[in-house]
């Protein structure tokens, strides 16, 4: 069982990057385009993606923490799980330094969706980035705070900027038509809201010890609200 599931996240936890990656890019392309302005610190924003596709790959262990792998191992993945989020927070802050120095933003929905991707990846990599720590990692592993930070991760990010980049081309896929602005907004509003209530409604369950497996009662909160302040 454990060979399966260490050959299960060699391979399935890098497809999480490869899916969010290509993301990550388009947000790179809408955001000058709104703005008016070029990339903050291109040469970082290129660099920053380059080193979270190197970690991408060494970063599948902490999915194990609780799977008896040993001390060592879990060390080594709790600490390029932690080195995962330099580059992370490098292509976090070129996103807001790009918006920071542009002298208008243009708040289309496009835009709007590309703001709100940011956000849920603040909140998705903060949630994500707590979960390195091993005895942080054995209060919430198999419960709903993991299901919370991958949400806040593939909705506000992958399928946010999804339809900010269906929005730019829409014209060109409907031969010229233009897209209903108000209606768009609507979208953006029910999307954003929907997702953020469904994701932040996860991870605060989980926490509470609501475990995917099988709905448990709260019994538990306050051993593991003691087991987090001991770890702090």
């Amino acid at each position: 069982v454990l060979m399966f599931t260490v050959l299960f996240w060699f391979w399935g936890h890098p497809i999480v990057y490869i899916a969010v990656l290509p993301f990550f890019g388009l947000m790179y392309e809408l955001i000058p385009k709104y703005t008016g302005t070029k990339v903050y610190s291109y040469v970082s924003a290129v660099s920053a993606l380059g080193l979270l596709m190197i970690l991408s790959e060494l970063v599948w262990g902490h999915h194990l923490f609780n799977s008896g792998l040993g001390v060592t191992w879990d060390l080594f993945f709790s600490t390029t799980s932690f080195i995962v989020v330099i580059p992370s927070a490098i292509t976090v802050f070129n996103y807001i330094g790009t918006l920071w120095t542009a002298e208008r933003i243009r708040m289309t929905t496009p835009m709007m969706l590309v703001i709100n991707g940011i956000v849920d990846f603040i909140l998705g990599g903060i949630t994500g980035v707590m979960q390195a720590n091993v005895g942080f990692n054995e209060i919430v592993h198999g419960t709903y705070w993991v299901t919370g930070h991958f949400h806040f991760i593939f909705l506000g990010v992958t399928t946010g900027v999804a339809f900010a980049a269906l929005y730019v081309l829409f014209p060109t896929l409907t031969n010229g038509r233009v897209y209903n602005e108000r209606l768009a907004k609507w979208h953006f509003y029910l999307t954003a809201l929907g997702s953020f209530l469904m994701s932040i409604a996860w991870t605060i369950g989980g926490f509470i010890s609501a475990s995917w497996c099988s709905c448990t009662t709260l019994q538990s909160a306050g051993t593991r609200l003691q087991v987090l302040i001991l770890i702090t």
